[in-house]
């Protein structure tokens, strides 16, 4: 049996805190308390620990966060142990929900989007946060060729630059799914066409070694840098896996 549940910042701010009758406990040392916090929240010496279990308001709901979400798990069961109903914990902590406004759209996408966040393993409106592989949805949904929720997500402000545990980001994901559409989105949002992986691989040498040759020739139209060199000194034009791709690079390359 749980005696609690966590809850990810935007769910605290829609399901808990916009109540404004939640106990809400910062599980922090004082002075981080002190020099910032949720609003409404109290610090949870022992003393107000104590105190607040011995009123038993045990239909008040109670959300902890801490630092990162660890500790304040524990304290959110021993509320739970001690009857009180609705316990929650708040995932990542105070540096969670500080960096709410970038890891969640504050605007609501359409369901349609909703759904396939969920559906991927994601919050709904999640906007940078990420699922296993350091994968964000920007990502995702370019991997994936859904180019209307990339649509959605850059109108909320995804970041561009984010890479997955691989080193590759969107604009990499985009060649990969060879997605025209999603490419273009992410042209018009600013993202930086020559962004390279640790080992200095760009989306374009990407494009030229795995035969993506519609990814290839939009980058190249769109100014990506035919002559930029991977770590380990290879071109585009080096590592074109077919003639037609060769043939299209070399007049660029020149």
């Amino acid at each position: 049996m749980s005696y609690y549940a966590e809850i990810t910042p935007q769910e605290a701010q829609e399901k808990v805190i916009t109540d404004g009758s939640a106990l809400i406990l910062d599980a922090r040392d004082a002075y981080s308390y002190k020099e910032s916090h949720i609003d409404g929240a109290m610090q949870a010496h022992g003393g107000l620990v104590e105190h607040l279990i011995g009123v038993g308001d045990y239909e008040r709901p109670v959300l902890v966060y801490c630092y990162h979400g660890n500790s304040s798990k524990d304290l959110a069961e021993v509320f739970g142990r001690a009857g009180f109903k609705y316990c929650y914990s708040m995932k990542g902590g105070y540096t969670a929900w500080k960096k709410r406004d970038r890891l969640y759209a504050t605007e609501a996408y359409s369901e349609a989007t909703n759904i396939w966040l969920v559906t991927e393993g994601f919050e709904k409106q999640a906007l940078n946060t990420v699922i296993p592989g350091q994968v964000t949805p920007l990502i995702l949904a370019c991997r994936q060729n859904k180019s209307e929720v990339v649509s959605e997500l850059l109108a909320s402000g995804a970041d561009t630059t984010c890479s997955d545990s691989d080193g590759n980001g969107a604009l990499w994901a985009a060649c990969y799914s060879e997605s025209l559409e999603c490419l273009r989105l992410l042209k018009e949002a600013g993202a930086d066409l020559n962004q390279a992986n640790a080992d200095g691989v760009t989306a374009l040498m990407y494009a030229a070694s795995a035969s993506k040759f519609a990814a290839v020739q939009f980058l190249v139209e769109n100014g990506a840098d035919v002559h930029r060199k991977s770590k380990d000194d290879f071109s585009a034009l080096d590592l074109s896996a077919t003639e037609e791709i060769l043939k299209f690079l070399k007049p660029y390359c020149r």
